[in-house]
């Protein structure tokens, strides 16, 4: 005679609710951690004991609040919309729970610029000159454009050795350079 399935229930702990969020939280296009909203939370998140930035409330309608750090340069409001939508879906997907509200607190900003890559026979000074445009102690007048003329005299813009009037043909649009249009 088969065993009858023997009913029960299953209990998930807010820890647990709170390490999906986390996870579905920090694998979110743009978001670049959580954000600690007390000074408290910076010894509660140092001895691992939870996470400052996720706060869990009610039992049957879940309410979520998020404190969070987005990348700089990145639309807010996308992110946050990515957030909401993230965690609705994983709490639904790895629990079957509904999520009654998310709230999004962006707490920061969080700037992480990019190394200038090194190419073999630049120096790192030479690769961080502005390419092209008007540089310090040039005598460009207001609205021209200097570039690197073919001319050996490196004191002589573009302009100069065409004559200001003159079209500068850059792929297949017309620049024209000094002048009126």
């Amino acid at each position: 005679m088969p065993k009858r399935p023997v009913e029960g229930r299953s209990a998930v702990t807010r820890r647990a609710i709170s390490d999906i969020i986390r996870t579905a939280v920090r694998g979110s296009y743009g978001v670049a951690g959580f954000a600690t909203p007390t000074p408290l939370g910076h010894l509660v998140r140092a001895l691992g004991i939870g996470e400052p930035g996720i706060r869990l409330g009610g039992d049957d309608p879940l309410t979520i609040d998020l404190h969070v750090r987005v990348a700089f340069g990145l639309p807010i409001a996308e992110v946050a919309r990515q957030i909401d939508s993230v965690v609705r879906y994983a709490l639904e997907r790895d629990l079957g729970r509904r999520v009654a509200a998310v709230s999004i607190h962006v707490d920061g900003l969080e700037y992480n610029p990019g190394r200038i890559p090194e190419v073999p026979g630049v120096s790192a000074d030479q690769a961080a000159q502005p390419v092209g445009g008007a540089v310090d102690g040039d005598d460009a007048k207001p609205g021209e454009r200097t570039t690197p003329s073919a001319s050996n005299d490196p004191d002589t813009t573009a302009a100069e050795s065409r004559g200001a009037g003159e079209p500068a043909t850059r792929g297949t649009e017309d620049v024209r350079i000094g002048g009126a249009a």
